[in-house]
């Protein structure tokens, strides 16, 4: 990869090493999705105020930067390393299939202006990434939090601005 800017001590600290290691890809792995879980009430919270289009944004980045590495992670350990606008590309027909249809799904959703279809939506889209993220963290030896999928699908049923 040739550097296109920056200080070359910032560009030496880039993971370009095509074979990383499984050291490398847990701390990623546990970092994504934590991350996600940690704001799980920010649906409820944009809706409430209304705030439609960046619920959206918030939506696709999910399935962007959360289902889609998960997905590819089996086959691909530097995926939590990779351009995330690249990703997708990357899928196997059955794995794009299931992304797409998600994407399709909250977008109608938000632009039917349907919450209860935007909160059936949401919820499938977090199931997803709560099956792929606790294959990836058994595969890894991480501990998935064994009550977060449960609680906020509870969350979402009782919280949800309809």
């Amino acid at each position: 990869m040739k550097p296109l800017w920056g200080a070359d001590d910032l560009f030496r600290q880039l993971k370009l090493d095509p074979s990383i290691g499984e050291a490398a890809v847990a701390p990623a792995l546990e970092y994504n999705l934590l991350g996600f879980l940690q704001g799980g009430t920010w649906p409820v919270r944009l809706l409430a105020r209304g705030q439609l289009q960046t619920f959206l944004y918030g939506e696709i980045l999910l399935v962007e930067t959360g289902i889609v590495p998960l997905m590819l992670l089996e086959r691909d350990p530097r995926t939590f390393h990779r351009n995330m606008f690249t990703r997708a590309r990357m899928l196997h027909d059955h794995e794009y299939r299931v992304y797409a249809a998600l994407i399709d799904r909250i977008v109608a959703a938000v632009e039917a202006g349907d919450r209860a279809a935007m909160r059936d939506t949401h919820i499938e889209i977090f199931r997803e990434l709560c099956r792929l993220a606790r294959a990836a963290f058994h595969r890894y030896k991480l501990e998935f939090p064994p009550r977060v999928e449960s609680e906020l699908i509870a969350f979402y049923q009782r919280e949800w601005p309809l």
